[in-house]
């Protein structure tokens, strides 16, 4: 609740109450008097913690201490019929103790107000202890969803690299490639020969495979949700298909997998109708929105 009052009108208020008691007790002894000022006393705390319970306290801890709440509430119409009893004594001349039936009916209505109360301050810790349980688990979940999210972002940025080696690793290779067939005119027979076979060496590399097996891990690792789905839902696909598949997942254009997969534009193109036609997708729908709802 961390909200403090002033409390010197409760100091006051024992005070009063004690030196009143004191005086209708040994100076003029009054039954009436007695029982009237504890009752407007009570009638003065049970509506405080009324209004602390129910009114002050913020809005998100009320669910906890209403009840606490309405049983002082409870309390405090009690007294008021309590005091109202009292005044009609005093009017009559009665003495205190001849309430008779009145008397145990306020006495009754104490023990039930009694009962209540444990059980609703119980309940109101219960209720704090399990909201405290409940916060320490959402923030538990919230800091292992961001260190997930962290890891996730790690290994995405690791993926992207992957594929920028491939591309680039491609490119260097398509550059050898141009500038040794270009100078084949200017060499023997025999040179030409042998660089007939470093070009076609260049061109089955192993290189490639591992890298692409290295792309296939990491993609599983950050997307593993999607490629079981792939699989589990198209199962006819092929590993190149599998491979522009997710690849169109992370929002890749045609010219950027032709570039990345050392393919020609027309090639994806094909290999996009293929994967159109596998997954039964009508023409109206992108096939790239349809790939990135499967995550």
């Amino acid at each position: 609740m961390n909200k403090k009052g002033i409390q010197i009108q409760n100091y006051l208020l024992i005070i009063v109450f004690l030196l009143s008691q004191y005086y209708f007790t040994f100076f003029k002894p009054d039954i009436n008097a007695r029982s009237l000022i504890l009752s407007v006393s009570y009638l003065f705390l049970s509506f405080q913690i009324a209004w602390l319970m129910l009114i002050r306290v913020p809005l998100k801890m009320r669910k906890i201490t209403e009840g606490v709440g309405f049983v002082f509430c409870i309390l405090f119409i009690i007294q008021v019929g309590r005091i109202i009893l009292i005044n009609f004594l005093q009017q009559k001349n009665l003495n205190y103790f001849n309430l008779g039936n009145s008397e145990a009916l306020f006495i009754f209505s104490y023990q039930i107000i009694l009962i209540m109360l444990a059980y609703s301050i119980s309940l109101m810790y219960t209720k704090r202890l399990i909201r405290d349980v409940v916060g320490q688990e959402k923030e538990i979940l919230r800091l292992s969803a961001e260190k997930i999210q962290l890891e996730l972002n790690l290994k995405k940025k690791e993926l992207t690299q992957k594929e920028l080696n491939i591309a680039s690793l491609r490119e260097v290779n398509k550059n050898i490639i141009f500038e040794l067939k270009n100078n084949l005119d200017n060499l023997s027979e025999k040179k030409n020969s042998d660089i007939h076979n470093f070009i076609r060496s260049l061109n089955n590399f192993p290189y490639k495979s591992k890298i692409w097996e290295e792309f296939d891990v990491r993609f599983k690792e950050v997307n593993s949700y999607f490629y079981t789905k792939l699989l589990t839902d198209y199962p006819m696909l092929s590993v190149n298909e599998i491979r522009v598949a997710c690849l169109l997942s992370q929002n890749y254009n045609t010219k950027e997998l032709a570039e990345i997969l050392h393919r020609s534009t027309k090639t994806i193109e094909n290999i996009r109708g293929i994967l159109r036609k596998k997954m039964n997708l009508h023409k109206n729908e992108n096939l790239t929105m349809f790939l990135y709802s499967l995550k």
